[in-house]
């Protein structure tokens, strides 16, 4: 889902200014250590129901 979002910016690179390139790549980041968090958890979940 949120890889199609970051391929928007990547065609508009010129358009853009260096920082709010910057910025997108930041937030991508974040949102994919995010995802390896609720995975994580969803494993300490599992792990802990046994």
């Amino acid at each position: 889902m949120f890889t199609s979002r970051r391929c928007r910016p990547r065609a508009l690179e010129q358009q853009l200014s260096v920082a709010t390139f910057f910025w997108w790549q930041v937030i991508g980041w974040v949102a994919d250590l995010a995802d390896y968090a609720e995975r994580v958890g969803t494993r300490l979940r599992l792990l802990i129901a046994d």
